[in-house]
């Protein structure tokens, strides 16, 4: 049998290829598991960030109720990679959803950049 282009035709190979893969598996995994403690360690508090209202429109499920708004926000926070997110947003009648281009305030968690919370006290245009 061929295995990555090998021929494999003992017990002896089968074994050292199982154990190859078993390594590589769980250096995988451990790699995996250590990204997700630390960022538990971290208490992965919420991270104030800039944002800018990229794009606003109706949100999926409220799409006879116009009340709920769908925003996606350029956020730039001050360490790590800029990200966009998308954010349910519903509307008050004493707050007016930002519009496109509308500088915001942002906090979120950085374990979970979906975790997004919008900062209105905050915005300006």
């Amino acid at each position: 049998m061929k295995v990555l282009g090998v021929e494999i035709t003992d017990f002896g190979e089968w074994l050292i290829v199982a154990t190859v893969a078993a390594v590589v598996v769980i250096y995988i995994f451990k790699k995996w598991q250590s990204g997700k403690c630390a960022a538990s360690r971290s208490g992965a508090r919420e991270v104030l960030a800039e944002g800018i209202v990229i794009s606003t429109g109706p949100a999926d499920a409220a799409l006879e109720d116009e009340s709920r708004v769908k925003l996606y926000i350029h956020v730039k926070p001050k360490q790590g990679r800029n990200f966009i997110s998308e954010l349910n947003f519903d509307v008050s009648t004493t707050q007016d959803p930002p519009v496109t281009g509308t500088k915001v305030l942002v906090k979120f968690n950085p374990a979970n950049r979906n975790h997004l919370i919008l900062m209105l006290d905050h915005q300006e245009r």
